[in-house]
């Protein structure tokens, strides 16, 4: 069992923690059932993020199939975002 608050390294960064924490789990995240802000949508698609976004995309490594996400725009770019609500993954 594991627990973190998702802040600082967005979701993608804290998933992919608990994943090699945990001997190689994988997970699915369909982009459709994050809930996200439609302003963070809009500022995303016109390439405003955060300072530390940049550095959480060191993620993608961990992420299988990157390239599709990049496809997936804006919506994709905010699961590295570090200015989430700190709830508990």
């Amino acid at each position: 069992l594991a627990c973190t608050d998702v802040t600082g390294f967005g979701l993608i960064g804290h998933l992919a923690e608990l994943c090699r924490g945990s001997n190689g789990a994988r997970v699915r995240i369909d982009l459709n059932d994050v809930p996200m802000l439609q302003g963070a949508l809009r500022l995303a698609s016109m390439g405003v993020v955060s300072s530390l976004h940049p550095e959480n995309l060191r993620a993608r490594r961990a992420v299988a199939n990157h390239a599709e996400g990049i496809d997936a725009g804006a919506a994709y770019e905010l699961l590295y975002d570090p200015q989430t609500a700190g709830g508990l993954l």
